[in-house]
């Protein structure tokens, strides 16, 4: 059999450009960064509902056993699909932890009177509020198998950072929400 000039120096590149470890990660789209954020900002979007179902149910912000199911339960999702499980539950925690940021600040001004519960729509928690926060995680558990494979630059951190057009919360709430989805940051000065 012969070979060309041309084939025998072809198939050395191509085998480097294949089996070669991948030393550097991709950088997010602007796509990634959106659909991050909207899934994070959809999500926290029902914590009123959920604060003022607890609000009239008298029950706590908090629930310990029922945060352990959910974060046992997603991470087993999230390594079903690839992503690994100390990113899958860094960022669970830290939904969870936003979620609960909101919720015991409303629930604390609607008992101090400087806000009125009956602003926020009234949704079921079981029958309408839990499924929709599952799609809304189902989705974040897609994105972060995207992002998980991204290294984040100080101008996209600072993208992700930034509250979305319309957030109606406080900036920490934001930023235990979205600071959580960033796999591999550079080292960024602020």
């Amino acid at each position: 059999m012969k070979y060309s000039l041309a084939s025998r120096h072809v198939f050395p590149v191509l085998f480097l450009l294949v089996w070669a470890p991948v030393t550097a990660l991709a950088q997010p789209t602007d796509t990634l960064i959106s659909d991050l954020k909207t899934v994070l900002h959809d999500r926290l979007d029902l914590m009123p509902a959920v604060a003022r179902y607890k609000w009239e149910n008298n029950l706590p912000v908090e629930d310990p056993g029922r945060e352990a199911q959910i974060l046992e339960r997603t991470v087993e999702s999230a390594a079903a699909l690839g992503v690994r499980q100390a990113y899958a539950e860094q960022v669970v925690q830290a939904q969870m932890q936003a979620a609960k940021m909101i919720q015991a600040r409303l629930i604390e001004e609607w008992a101090a009177g400087s806000s009125n519960p009956n602003t926020v729509p009234e949704l079921d928690l079981v029958a309408e509020i839990r499924p929709r926060i599952s799609q809304l995680t189902a989705l974040l558990l897609n994105k972060l198998l995207v992002a998980q494979g991204v290294e984040f630059a100080c101008d996209n951190i600072d993208r992700l950072l930034s509250p979305p057009a319309g957030f109606a919360f406080t900036s920490s709430e934001w930023q235990v929400s979205a600071v959580s989805v960033i796999p591999h940051a550079a080292l960024c000065d602020r």
